[in-house]
């Protein structure tokens, strides 16, 4: 038989044709080898053997199956073979044996040097085929006992260390006494950690089954001495915290450490004062990646653990950067279906709770659809409808979370469209985990992104950061930013105004904007001083009540210098607009000098504001018993068109809108004794806003309180829809004054009915109408959005003095989109184009993200996202109307104070330093910390970033999500 054996080995056939041959043979051997003489049953075991520890992999594996079958059958050569002396000899690694014909082989003592694992195998097989009263069955515990720790600590390879392994798991009477146990778990620990996996696909099953096997040892040692669990414990986190970049088998070992220790010992660890951020991370961004490892199914348990844990600790940066590190490799690891329930708990808790910015969520976006296409592809429909459940909303939290992005959310939403949107108090639960960009106690990790961010090559244009509920100015500031002829006026004027003016404060916005390389500009300054004292500090506030108070004080500051006689010929002139730049240049200089002589208010002497903003109208009023007439001019920055009529709403405006009653009045502007009364800034420290009149108006009223109200966000039938062009024309109609809202005629002295109407006498260059989206709910009690959709013509006319015979042509150049569903909550961004240098071109601003847009996306916003309502629109005078022939900048680059620009550039220059230094410490390092924050040092109160003050955006205090 020991010839057939050695002929089948060394002949030239298939592996296939040899694997049947070496089956006949194990049959033959198991029924005819006890019968055959000692010589002949010694040689086919030495055959065996010989192929064993020599041969390759097949022959290996072939020769363990044979000798697992006769082993047990031969016990007589099993007591010859292996005596004392060759026991040793084969754990010294000398074991000789002889050759096939009789000589002795000098290569076999060198094969079994190498290949220790062989050496196990066949220690392994000598132990389960033997009995406990043999001699080697006896010795070789002995011996194992007092070599494990050497036989570990000599292991070069995963394969060698897991056969050791396998022996002490297999054959309990080989462990070493108890006081080596800890030794064992160290080595063993090491041992996963250090024997990185690169060979080829087809080699992962066994390094899985090596990894396997040596755990096995840990969870029997642990079990044996429940002592050594702990320090086992804290001799993993020194693994993965230290510089050397472990395995991600470590994971492995998760499965077998009890759950009821997580709590514990988490808290000992982010607690343990010895331990400094910098080890922490890298050994929370090393947990993250056991996740990808195929039976890591316990790891999510101890990542949100210490996710908690550390957000309790209010470690906000570097949860945030441990986020950045490792999503990506997270959402990896969807594809694989072993380990998709953990990698999901742990992408859902980062997403939910990283409100930094929405780039963590937008980079995977494009990778969603193919991820869900694989997914339903699988074997496993119930359990992955689970998953892909949770995707969808994952997907609809974060949209409802980071608003303002409807290009880049279109696919997505087709891909996840057949799993029904989550209501909104659905939603809202699932956000309820800590916020690790809204506290205030955490980080400053927001703001240092933008510093290592350039500038978009796609758009050319600079964002402008969040810092905390700013996406109102935001909005308004960029909208305002792509008026040629504002922008120019103020780059061009406001250097002759006293520093810390609120121009300045603007011109040096526009100058960043124009000239930063970063990405987004924080405009600090501007958001301190140029928001009304009413608007609390971090809030969400109206942008429409912004403009308005913004505009009026920007009128105000200049007003005052020109209030004073200037010398001769020297005059500030700003024009209406122009064909190429919307104003007209002069080289005047404003200068104020002492004088008596009253204001005079003429054309040459009005602010940048009043020529480009403001218009008057004409309120007449007919009383139809008498016939007499009375009327008042009125100065506007913005008409307020109300949607509808109803008798249970009234308009609001901003926070604490004026409900009912007369408008609150503001100062006279121009010098003339009338009042500013279509929408205008209130002056009131509550932060009202007047409207037209307290007329109540209609649509789809959404509140802020989800338990009354239906929320229009969960409803999916259409809102109702309003043409602009309609609202214009309804707002210049005449309307009946009778019943309770009776005139009191002066004349009669006494309420009689009348007929009012409203005619605009003085149209400006930009006209800004205000969609009266927000009012107050008399029968509720509660403020009120409505959702209802308008139609926003490109192109408008508009009438001057109620005459269709006398109109103004506009174009539409800004549209600011409130996202939300409630007057008290939301989120603001802008589509605005460059009128009329770039008329093709429309841009996306969303606090700092700027990106290319249609306008055909402008157009069908609403009916793919229920909650983005236009708010504010923005018109300029068509090119036709204006003066022609003057050349302007286009851009205003060069009109930059040289002061200012030296001190963008000086910026410009350090950010490409700090961009530099950043690339390369990513390069050069496992552990970031490009931001700063190790060593416990206590960040300053953070920004809000991407959707900041949207509903879904607000800091909440409760439990973790799931869905």
């Amino acid at each position: 038989m020991d010839l057939f054996l050695k002929a089948t080995f060394k002949s030239d056939q298939p592996r296939e044709i040899k694997r049947k041959l070496l089956n006949n043979i194990k049959k033959t051997a198991v029924q005819t080898l006890p019968n055959k003489s000692l010589e002949e049953r010694t040689k086919t075991i030495y055959v065996a053997i010989h192929f064993l520890l020599g041969g390759d992999v097949f022959e290996n594996t072939e020769c363990k199956k044979i000798l697992d079958l006769v082993l047990p059958l031969c016990h007589d050569v099993i007591e010859a073979m292996f005596t004392t002396n060759s026991i040793e000899m084969l754990f010294d690694g000398t074991w000789k044996e002889p050759q096939i014909d009789g000589t002795e082989d000098e290569s076999a003592q060198f094969m079994l040097r190498i290949l220790v694992s062989r050496r196990m195998d066949l220690i392994d097989l000598v132990l389960s085929g033997g009995t406990k009263k043999m001699v080697a069955c006896q010795k070789i515990p002995l011996i194992f006992q007092a070599e494990t720790i050497k036989l570990l600590y000599d292991s070069q390879d995963h394969k060698t260390f897991a056969s050791v392994c396998q022996v002490l798991t297999k054959h309990p009477q080989c462990m070493p006494p108890i006081s080596k146990g800890f030794a064992m778990c160290t080595l063993s620990l090491h041992a996963i950690s250090d024997f990185q996996f690169y060979g080829n696909t087809d080699a992962v099953p066994s390094y899985i089954q090596d990894v396997a096997q040596i755990a096995e040892l840990l969870q029997l040692i642990w079990k044996k001495e429940p002592a050594t669990l702990i320090p086992s414990l804290q001799e993993i986190f020194k693994i993965i915290s230290a510089e050397k970049e472990p395995s991600n088998a470590l994971g492995y070992l998760v499965k077998f450490i009890p759950v009821e220790l997580t709590n514990t010992v988490v808290y000992q660890i982010v607690h343990d004062s010895s331990i400094s951020d910098s080890a922490m991370y890298l050994a929370l961004t090393r947990m993250t990646m056991w996740l990808s490892w195929p039976t890591s199914s316990r790891a999510h348990i101890w990542i949100l653990r210490f996710f908690t844990e550390l957000a309790e600790a209010k470690k906000y940066a570097m949860l945030i950067d441990v986020t950045i590190k490792s999503y990506k490799q997270v959402f990896l690891c969807l594809r694989m279906p072993m380990i998709r329930h953990s990698a999901l708990e742990v992408l859902v808790y980062m997403l939910l709770s990283y409100r930094v910015s929405p780039d963590v969520f937008h980079s995977i976006i494009a990778d969603i659809p193919q991820m869900i296409a694989s997914i339903e592809k699988e074997n496993k429909a119930d359990v992955n409808e689970i998953h892909l459940k949770t995707l969808a909303n994952l997907c609809y939290c974060q949209m409802y979370l980071h608003t303002g992005f409807p290009e880049l959310y279109t696919s997505l939403l087709q891909a996840i469209k057949r799993f029904p949107r989550p209501k909104r108090i659905e939603m809202d639960e699932a956000l309820q985990v800590t916020s690790w960009s809204n506290n205030k106690e955490a980080t400053f990790h927001e703001v240092e992104q933008f510093h290592f961010d350039v500038r978009s090559k796609e758009t050319d244009r600079a964002g402008l950061v969040n810092l905390g509920n700013t996406c109102f100015l935001n909005s308004i500031t960029q909208a305002l930013f792509m008026a040629n002829g504002f922008r120019y006026n103020i780059l061009k004027y406001s250097c002759r105004l006293p520093h810390g003016s609120k121009m300045r404060l603007l011109e040096k916005t526009f100058a960043s904007l124009l000239l930063t390389e970063r990405l987004a500009y924080e405009p600090k300054d501007l958001v301190e001083y140029s928001r009304p004292p009413w608007f609390i500090s971090g809030s969400q506030q109206d942008c429409s009540e912004y403009l308005k108070y913004f505009l009026d004080q920007l009128h105000e500051e200049e007003k005052s210098l020109l209030q004073n006689v200037t010398r001769s010929g020297e005059t500030h002139v700003p024009n209406d607009d122009s064909s190429h730049g919307d104003v007209q240049t002069t080289s005047a200089v404003p200068v104020a000098m002492e004088t008596d002589q009253p204001e005079v208010t003429t054309p040459s002497t009005r602010s940048i504001v009043s020529k480009l903003f403001h218009g008057k109208s004409k309120i007449i009023i007919l009383c139809q018993s008498c016939r007499g007439e009375s009327s008042r001019v009125e100065t506007f920055v913005d008409i307020a068109l109300p949607l509808d009529v109803s008798s249970e709403s009234t308009p609001v405006g901003g926070k604490g809108g004026c409900v009912g009653g007369d408008p609150p009045k503001l100062p006279t502007t121009e010098g003339s004794n009338v009042t500013p009364f279509i929408n205008s800034a209130c002056s009131s420290s509550e932060g009202t806003s007047a409207f037209v009149d307290d007329t109540p108006i209609k649509g789809f009223p959404v509140q802020s309180h989800d338990d009354v109200i239906e929320d229009p966000y969960d409803v999916t039938s259409p809102p109702k829809s309003h043409n602009l062009l309609d609202m214009i024309t309804n707002y210049l109609s005449e309307e009946t004054m009778e019943g309770d809202n009776q005139y009191f005629c002066s004349h009669c002295n006494q309420l009689q009915n009348a007929i009012k109407r409203t005619e605009i006498i003085e149209l400006p260059t930009y006209l800004v109408i205000t969609l009266m989206r927000f009012t107050y709910n008399t029968s509720e009690q509660r403020r009120t959005k409505i959702i209802d959709n308008v139609n926003i013509a490109l192109d408008i006319t508009v009438p001057l003095r109620g005459s269709t015979d006398q109109q103004q042509s506009y174009n539409l150049w800004a549209i600011v989109v409130h996202s939300g569903t409630s007057a008290e909550s939301g989120h603001y961004y802008c589509y605005a184009r460059q009128l009329p240098s770039d008329p093709d071109t429309w841009y996306l601003f969303n606090d700092s993200h700027v990106s290319l847009t249609s306008y055909s996306s402008i157009e069908d916003l609403s009916a793919r996202f229920l909650r983005d309502t236009a708010y504010v629109l923005m018109y300029r005078k068509a090119e036709g109307s204006e003066s022609e022939g003057l050349s302007l900048s286009l851009d205003g680059k060069d009109l930059v104070c040289k002061e200012l620009a030296a001190a963008i550039e000086a910026d410009n220059n350090m950010f490409l330093k700090e961009l530099t230094k950043s690339k390369n410490r990513s390069n050069s390092s496992a552990c970031s910390n490009v931001l700063g924050w190790n060593n416990d040092n206590p960040p300053p109160p953070p920004p809000s970033f991407g959707g900041g003050g949207g509903d879904g955006g607000s800091t909440f205090q409760s439990n973790r999500l799931v869905f």
